[in-house]
């Protein structure tokens, strides 16, 4: 049963009943997830004009660069784009979130992996460096990767 308190605040039992998820339909949560606000990615680059934007949009949705190709080059980053994906394990069928990185350069080119190394690694590098909107030039990164055993793992080497 509800209880009001004199001041007629809620109690915590019928705060949980009131805030309780609605129940919707696929349909309605494709609506939603278009409409929400973006509470689950991170973004250092705030455009400032339309060439700005383009170069965000076409970074998010079609990176010029996978990083896997990129093993031993050295790459300018200048802002960072994540987002959380679901991944599906081909063995398992078990599907985990995973943080898909694309990183951007000054000139608008764009390096895109689903990987923890890469995540584990560009948090270190906040921490060292502070978040890509504060830097005062773009990082250079030498992409490696790293096997253990029959797995791969792509990392950085931060260089001059």
């Amino acid at each position: 049963m509800l209880e009001f308190e004199e001041n007629d605040q809620i109690t915590k039992e019928a705060e949980q009943v009131f805030n309780a998820p609605a129940v919707m339909d696929d349909d309605e949560r494709f609506i939603l997830d278009l409409t929400a606000k973006r509470a689950v990615q991170y973004c250092s680059f705030t455009p400032k004009n339309e060439d700005d934007e383009i170069v965000l949009f076409n970074a998010m949705n079609n990176p010029t660069n996978r990083l896997g190709d990129c093993i031993n080059m050295t790459i300018s980053v200048k802002h960072v784009f994540c987002e959380i994906v679901n991944c599906t394990n081909r063995d398992t069928g078990e599907t985990t979130k995973c943080p898909r990185v694309v990183l951007i350069g000054e000139n608008g080119e764009s390096y895109q992996a689903v990987s923890i190394g890469v995540f584990s690694a560009l948090k270190k590098i906040f921490a060292i460096k502070g978040e890509p909107s504060t830097w005062k030039k773009p990082v250079h990164l030498k992409v490696l990767q790293q096997t253990r055993g029959d797995r791969k793992m792509l990392t950085f080497e931060m260089v001059k």
